[in-house]
């Protein structure tokens, strides 16, 4: 696909493409939508910096909440779709497997700690000793 495409064209290919999709669509469809250089990529503020296929290995993600595009734009690789647009595709993006690059699936994690506890005796006391003057200042 052409980068001199506009993203209103692209926008109006996918939902073609999702008004089309079903439950039953055969795998071998699913798998034209996923070798296909369809997906516009933005990594500035606006515009489309490049296009992907769903397959490429290539990090980039899908703002698929308005918190998620105001916070990550122009810092991470992005989906060049906007929030309402993403929603109105979410078929498309199953079926073209890449409905796991959505901030929201991604960023929900948790984070867990390794290893041992150490007691550090002498810090401790040197900032016991100082409290009193850390209130005063604080309060």
């Amino acid at each position: 696909m052409s980068t001199d495409w506009g993203l209103d064209y692209v926008l109006g290919l996918f939902l073609e493409i999702a008004k089309m999709l079903k439950d039953n669509t055969s795998v071998a469809y699913s798998d034209d939508i996923r070798q296909s250089l369809l997906f516009p990529i933005r990594k500035s503020l606006t515009g489309v910096d490049y296009y992907v296929r769903a397959d490429d290995n290539e990090e980039w993600f899908i703002a698929d909440c308005s918190h998620f595009q105001r916070s990550f734009a122009g810092k991470i690789p992005l989906l060049a779709l906007d929030v309402a647009d993403v929603g109105r595709l979410k078929r498309l993006l199953q079926k073209a497997g890449i409905d796991k690059k959505r901030l929201s699936i991604v960023s929900n994690g948790s984070a867990e700690t390794y290893g041992g506890v150490e007691y550090l005796t002498d810090e401790t006391v040197a900032f016991r000793s100082k409290v009193n003057s850390i209130l005063r200042y604080v309060v």
